[in-house]
């Protein structure tokens, strides 16, 4: 095979949508709501004494001000017991942002032991006010069933209700829901509403969400190339999944003109962001050189960074590159246990160079055994290069009929399978056999084939 050619088919692409819902967004990057006023510019108002007056005489914003003074530890040392005396004063007093911001203390211990009970308690009070980050983080007790008894229609009705006041990430969870289906029906349409209302908030999963309907025509008309323009969107607010699918739609061009320079670009930031996928596409660009001037070392390195964290496709590139002493030096044993790596993981490939391996050491019994379990695992995989080796092992009694029997199954299998070294060694085998022998061995070839057909 040409190896520009290999190369070429073997990019690793994913565009997979995002099925999950997430509450990773902190809390305390919220914005806070109109009731939370902006620190005082005169100098009177500035003035702690003149606050703490006005806090004591019951004003809720100078309460909820003081507060934030405490929690920011940036005009006085910072002092949660204290931010969270005036929380509750402010929410007791009828304020939905005390009462959201004293359950962030509960939920994320700030100064104080986690408590989610507590937590749950607050952000309902303020969530029942109308308070929409309170309804999502309610929302996302629910979902993790964390100080409440887990309940995902709770958590969807309070993400919606969040939702409806433009919160983004409620907005969000709710296309998730809808996109996977698993609490309300799934809708396809449904979901790209609420993703679209997130994504021109710049939410990035949900932007990089919407390249995904756009491209696939889920939901909406296919449009290739407006898929791409929100994977652009999301690359470069910071999605990683959209960073290594630009990278990939400008390396195959689909939906962009093909770009080899834009698409190394993308690999390399979505690597740099630890994306393995794109950790070894990167790496077949700087093998082949486009985009970037080819270097074999420069490949190696990232293959390697990829291969050790366990993307298996990397771990069998990179045994290759040590078994052929490309970009690193030339070490079998290294190659044979990245192989092995590989092979543990099921690919199919270092299944059958493991097999190789074996078959070419001496001829021990443990040796035979390793060399046909590799070359059957490979084999029932569909390797077609393992199921032609698997034809010569069998060759190896004398050649006994049985023996020609299974060597010209092993062949007529891989035949099947396109390859054509074998097609050849079976019109040869042919010549001399028996048409018993024939019938005999594509008799079972076919039940092989058919136990062994994959979807």
């Amino acid at each position: 095979m040409n190896i520009r050619i290999g190369l070429r088919a073997v990019i690793s692409a994913i565009v997979l949508l995002v099925t999950l819902t997430s509450c990773a967004t902190p809390h305390g990057q919220a914005p806070r709501t109109v009731e939370q006023p902006q620190p005082a510019t005169t100098q009177a108002d500035s003035s702690h004494s003149v606050l703490l007056a006005r806090a004591a005489a019951g004003s809720t914003a100078a309460q909820l001000q003081l507060a934030t003074i405490y929690e920011d530890g940036l005009l006085l040392p910072r002092d949660y017991d204290e931010a969270r005396r005036w929380l509750e004063l402010a929410a007791l007093s009828g304020s939905s942002e005390g009462r959201y911001r004293l359950g962030l203390h509960y939920n994320d211990g700030l100064g104080t032991p986690v408590d989610y009970g507590k937590a749950f308690d607050w952000f309902q009070l303020a969530a029942n006010d109308g308070h929409a980050i309170a309804q999502w983080s309610l929302a996302c007790l629910f979902d993790e069933g964390l100080g409440v008894e887990q309940s995902q229609s709770e958590a969807h009705r309070w993400w919606r209700r969040a939702a409806e006041q433009g919160h983004a990430a409620a907005q969000y969870n709710v296309g998730i829901h809808y996109l996977n289906g698993k609490v309300v029906s799934q809708d396809y349409t449904e979901a790209m509403k609420w993703f679209r209302l997130a994504a021109d908030q710049q939410h990035p999963a949900a932007q990089y969400n919407v390249g995904v309907l756009y491209r696939r025509g889920n939901g909406v008309r296919q449009d290739l190339e407006e898929g791409a323009s929100w994977y652009l969107r999301a690359a470069k607010n910071g999605n990683v999944l959209a960073q290594v699918n630009t990278g990939l739609m400008y390396d195959l061009g689909r939906g962009v003109e093909k770009d080899y320079v834009e698409a190394a670009k993308w690999y390399l930031i979505a690597a740099q962001n630890g994306d393995l996928s794109a950790k070894y596409n990167l790496a077949r660009l700087y093998e082949l050189g486009d985009g970037v001037p080819q270097d074999d070392a420069e490949a190696a390195k990232w293959l390697l960074r990829a291969a050790e964290n366990g993307h298996v496709r990397s771990q069998y590139r990179i045994a290759t590159f040590y078994l052929h002493g490309r970009g690193v030096p030339r070490d079998y044993d290294l190659a044979i246990d990245w192989y092995s790596k590989s092979a543990a993981q099921g690919d199919a490939a270092s299944a059958y160079r493991l097999g190789v391996h074996y078959a070419r050491q001496p001829a021990t019994a443990e040796n035979k055994q390793k060399a046909l379990s590799w070359l059957l695992n490979s084999a029932t995989d569909g390797y077609a290069p393992a199921q032609y080796a698997l034809g010569h092992l069998s060759t190896g009694n004398g050649g006994s009929p049985r023996d020609v029997v299974e060597t010209y199954k092993w062949f007529f299998i891989a035949a099947e399978n396109g390859l054509s070294e074998a097609a050849r060694d079976l019109r040869q085998m042919a010549a001399s056999m028996d048409p018993s022998e024939i019938e005999r061995a594509e008799e079972l070839a076919h039940e092989w084939l058919q136990e062994h057909q994959r979807d």
